[in-house]
C-alpha cells in the first residue's frame, strides 16, 4: 500500500511539473519550460511506474522542441534519441505515443539533414511499429507519419507513390472524430489533390478538392478553414484552365 501511495504521489507531482512546462512553453518562455522538463525527467525519470513514465516521456519530447529553437535539428534528434533510448523495448501501450512522437520528430529532422529517403525510412519504422494502435495520439502520429512521407515522395515527383500514402491516411482516420485526426486528413486529402494535379488527373483532383469542402466547408477550425479555402482556390484555378484550353 505505501508502493502505491508513492506512485501515486509522485505522477500527482510529475504531471504537475509537465503541465507548468507545457504552460510555460506555450507562453514562449522556453527556458524556464525547459528547466520544469528537466527537473521532471531528473527527479522522476528513473521510476518504472507507467503514468510517471508517460510524463517523462511527454516532458522529453517538449524539451525535443525546446532544444530545436537554438540547437537545430542536430539537438532536436540528439533528445529524440533519449526517449527512443529509454522506451523503445518498453510493451507499455501507454508509451507508445509518446515514443511515436519521438520517432515522427527524429524522422523530419533526419530527412532535413541528410534527406529524403532517411526521412522516409524512419517514417516507415513509426507506420510499421504503430500501425495497428487505436489510442487517439498513435493514430494521428501514424497518419502523420504517412502524410510526412508522403509529401517527400510528392518532393521526389513520385506522385502515385504520394498519393498512395494520403489516401491510406484517410482510409485509416477518414471518418475519426477526433480534431486532430481531421485535421491530418484534411492535409491529406489537399496534398493528394496537388499530386493528382501533378499526375493529370484533372477529374481525380476535382474530385478530392470537392470532397475537401463538403467535409469541412462549415468548420471552424482555423487549419480546415485553409485547407478549404486552398481547396476552393485550386478548383477555381482548375475551372479556368479547362475554359482556356476550350477557347484559348
Amino acid at each position: 500500500m505505501v508502493d502505491q501511495v508513492h506512485d501515486a504521489a509522485a505522477e500527482t507531482e510529475a504531471a504537475a511539473l509537465f503541465d507548468a512546462g507545457f504552460a510555460l512553453e506555450n507562453r514562449g518562455q522556453l527556458a524556464e519550460a525547459l528547466r520544469a522538463y528537466d527537473d521532471l525527467v531528473q527527479r522522476f525519470g528513473h521510476l518504472p511506474d507507467p503514468h510517471v513514465r508517460v510524463k517523462v516521456a511527454s516532458a522529453l519530447n517538449g524539451k525535443a522542441w525546446i532544444v530545436s529553437q537554438d540547437g537545430g535539428d542536430e539537438a532536436r534528434i540528439a533528445v529524440a534519441d533519449e526517449v527512443i533510448a529509454r522506451f523503445a523495448d518498453s510493451d507499455d501501450p501507454h508509451l507508445d505515443g509518446q515514443l511515436a512522437v519521438a520517432m515522427g520528430m527524429k524522422a523530419i529532422s533526419v530527412g532535413r539533414l541528410h534527406g529524403s529517403e532517411q526521412e522516409m525510412a524512419l517514417h516507415d519504422q513509426v507506420i510499421q511499429r504503430f500501425g495497428a494502435g487505436t489510442a487517439p495520439l498513435v493514430r494521428e502520429r501514424v497518419a502523420m507519419s504517412l502524410y510526412n512521407k508522403g509529401c517527400e515522395l510528392a518532393k521526389l515527383k513520385r506522385h502515385q507513390e504520394a498519393v498512395d500514402c494520403y489516401d491510406e491516411v484517410v482510409r485509416r482516420i477518414g471518418t475519426a472524430t477526433e480534431q486532430q485526426l481531421r485535421d491530418v486528413t484534411g492535409m491529406s486529402l489537399f496534398a493528394s489533390g496537388v499530386s493528382l494535379e501533378a499526375l493529370k488527373r484533372r477529374k481525380q483532383a476535382i474530385a478530392v478538392y470537392q470532397d475537401v469542402i463538403n467535409r469541412y466547408g462549415d468548420s471552424d477550425d482555423p487549419q480546415l478553414m485553409a485547407h478549404v479555402r486552398s481547396a476552393g482556390r485550386r478548383l477555381e484555378a482548375l475551372s479556368k484552365r479547362r475554359w482556356f484550353n476550350l477557347f484559348g
